[in-house]
């Protein structure tokens, strides 16, 4: 079975969150496959949105979220300069579901992670909500990175690329969660 790991950048903790950028991977889990651009460059999506096109769709953001993201490092703030290109939201969660849908076997679709049971799968899902778009999983296919971390606490997170940059965090997620996976005996 194929697994995506989604990661979201926001401007608050709520499921109504402006989104700021969503970053995922595809990818096998349970196995040692490497996970590279480069080899496989079709399963990834990044996409940072425009936050001005949120504004229809009554999205929040928190006063404690916009002073967390000043205090990150400058390559995760870079995320605020202009001129950056960015995509609408309807493109950006059709390209995602597009990655949804190049993952899905014939009996279903790829189980899709997130860090948080409350946090990216339903901030995800409200968002598309929101711009009216039919997520391309079934609702049981949702997964807890989190939950599945916390079992094996013992496993060291190795991160690569900029913390806070959505896509080279599913990525650190999804490396992980192999890893975890293995350990624990299973092939999921």
């Amino acid at each position: 079975m194929r697994h995506i790991m989604v990661d979201l950048e926001t401007l608050d903790t709520a499921h109504t969150a402006v989104v700021l950028s969503i970053g995922a991977v595809a990818f096998e889990c349970g196995t040692d496959h490497a996970i590279d651009r480069e080899l496989n460059p079709a399963n990834f999506l990044y996409a940072e949105i425009d936050i001005r096109d949120q504004q229809r769709a009554r999205r929040t953001v928190s006063t404690q979220t916009v002073t967390w993201w000043m205090q990150q490092g400058e390559d995760a703030r870079s995320l605020f300069a202009r001129g950056r290109t960015r995509f609408d939201p309807a493109t950006a969660l059709t390209a995602f579901n597009s990655l949804v849908q190049a993952n899905a076997t014939a009996d279903d679709g790829p189980l899709i992670w997130g860090n948080g049971s409350d946090f990216d799968n339903q901030v995800l899902l409200s968002f598309m909500e929101a711009y009216r778009i039919k997520p391309a999983w079934p609702y049981r296919n949702n997964r807890c990175y989190r939950t599945l971390k916390g079992l094996r606490p013992d496993i060291e997170l190795e991160r690569s690329g900029t913390h806070h940059n959505a896509l080279d965090d599913a990525i650190t997620q999804a490396r992980h969660l192999q890893k975890i996976v293995r350990a624990l005996g299973s092939t999921m």
